[in-house]
């Protein structure tokens, strides 16, 4: 817990590599997450989304649980307002949260904005676990 009693929280700002999407990361480090449901999740969420035709606007808020090894839900929405959110938007997304996580070693659950240089803000998205697990057993092993 931090002095003012929330748990502890870590902003990032991340551009992701070969894009012109940056991602605002906000990471809860009172929720870890085991790497290899992180990755599990993120590479199943990848490959739903090439499906889609990768110009189209992502019209619903795009949701993936992965139910193996440990249940790990992603989920991005477009914006409110305008949403301009496509599906190869949602797989450059996806991509970049894999390298920033394998990069900077932090698996823990988080929230993220989206926003693209040339269109604005795109929407915003989540990664956490879907179940009561206890810390000590989300250690890799």
């Amino acid at each position: 817990m931090s002095a003012t009693g929330l748990p502890p929280r870590e902003n990032i700002r991340y551009p992701i590599p070969s894009s012109t999407i940056t991602l605002d990361i906000v990471l809860d480090e009172s929720k870890p997450l085991r790497p290899s449901s992180v990755n599990a999740c993120l590479s199943g969420a990848i490959t739903i989304a090439r499906q889609h035709p990768q110009s189209s606007l992502v019209e619903r808020v795009f949701k993936y649980t992965a139910l193996e090894p440990l249940d790990i839900q992603v989920g991005i929405v477009g914006g409110v307002l305008v949403n301009e959110l496509t599906w190869g938007d949602v797989v450059v997304v996806l991509e970049g949260l894999e390298r920033f996580y394998e990069e900077s070693g932090k698996w823990v659950a988080g929230i993220w904005f989206l926003r693209d240089e040339k269109r604005g803000a795109l929407g915003d998205g989540y990664l956490e676990s879907m179940g009561a697990q206890s810390p000590e057993r989300l250690v890799e092993e």
